[in-house]
């Protein structure tokens, strides 16, 4: 958008890892649930899920030539508040929302 914008936020994690390595791993689980909110020119929460899990399919017997499959779900949700400058009324927006206040509508 066109002029001055600020957006400040501040998150909060709870995590369990139980992942042999975090950046190649052959077995385990993570999940992961945020909360974050946003402030500034917009005010909005945000909430996320992941979860992964690893599963060791085969491996050589010295533990080389390992096949992994890896499962992954996520999912989040965000709702953006902006007061509306035509009604002076605060509106959310919700994504995949089908109905928009035309003045929202017109900024995005």
């Amino acid at each position: 958008m066109l002029g001055d914008n600020s957006l400040f936020s501040g998150r909060f994690a709870l995590t369990h890892d139980t992942r042999d390595s975090p950046f190649a791993p052959t077995e385990g689980h993570m999940f992961e649930v945020s909360f974050e909110q946003v402030f500034g020119t917009y005010s909005y929460p945000r909430v996320e899920t992941d979860f992964r899990r690893y599963f060791l399919l085969r491996e050589r017997v010295d533990r080389s030539g390992r096949h992994v499959l890896g499962t992954s779900l996520s999912a989040s949700f965000q709702a953006v508040t902006r007061l509306c400058l035509k009604t002076s009324l605060p509106v959310v927006i919700r994504r995949f929302e089908a109905l928009v206040p035309r003045c929202i509508a017109e900024e995005w």
